[in-house]
């Protein structure tokens, strides 16, 4: 299935003569960090209306698991980064993770808390921010510098 999304994205991408290299690594990156959001709303979700976990606790639980699955997709899948100490590499992505989460939390702190948005929505605006922050971030660093 993720093969199959893969194809038709970068054929797309193609026909609209966005041929680069940087093109296609965003679309990919779009579409693994596209299922780490939806991993990430989903548990924040859960844990927060149904489990009833505070929503800032809640935001950064999901945003750390969702973390996981954005770190081996895009890994595998989009940059195609065979360095093999992964300890050393997942350190420098969870460093990255990190200080997205700390975007993360005050983004959603701020649109709940002064501006009056509801929690999801806030998420929302904070995943946009933090998906170009983290994404030139991990291919210049996490995945660019350790090859």
């Amino acid at each position: 299935m993720l093969t199959y999304i893969e194809k038709r994205v970068l054929y797309l991408l193609e026909k609209c003569g966005l041929k680069t290299k940087i093109y296609k690594e965003m679309a990919l990156y779009f579409i693994y960090a596209s299922l780490a959001a939806l991993t990430d709303l989903s548990l924040l979700f859960i844990l927060t209306s149904i489990i009833e976990l505070w929503y800032w606790y809640s935001a950064a639980i999901s945003f750390m698991i969702a973390g996981f699955v954005n770190y081996f997709l895009n890994k595998k899948r989009t940059f195609k980064n065979k360095y093999k100490e992964y300890k050393k590499q997942y350190l420098v992505f969870l460093f990255v993770a990190f200080t997205g989460l700390i975007w993360n939390q005050i983004i959603i702190y701020v649109l709940v808390e002064f501006v009056g948005f509801h929690y999801l929505l806030s998420k929302i605006f904070s995943l946009g921010i933090v998906f170009f922050w983290s994404f030139f971030i991990h291919k210049h660093i996490t995945y660019g510098m350790l090859k």
